[in-house]
């Protein structure tokens, strides 16, 4: 799977948690919690997510990368299995 491609599903992800961030220009490099104004539920909901489109375990310690879109991409595109 190609970066733009894991990219756009990380967008899905993140507009099925946050409908109204499809209207927004997001910032791929800033923090979503920020941009969005999500809430921890949203966020553990964001986690799972990405956990199950992915088939990635994300562990407690890198979910800081994972609050970025280029964080998230860049930590599935290592982590994703072939």
């Amino acid at each position: 799977m190609l970066s733009a491609e894991i990219d756009q599903k990380v967008l899905q992800t993140i507009h099925d948690i946050a409908p109204e961030s499809a209207d927004q220009d997001l910032d791929k490099d800033i923090n979503l919690q920020e941009q969005l104004d999500l809430d921890s539920i949203d966020l553990i909901h964001y986690l799972e997510l990405l956990q199950k489109e992915f088939h990635v375990k994300i562990p407690e310690s890198e979910t800081q990368t994972l609050l970025t879109i280029n964080g998230a991409t860049r930590y599935i595109s290592e982590h994703k299995p072939h």
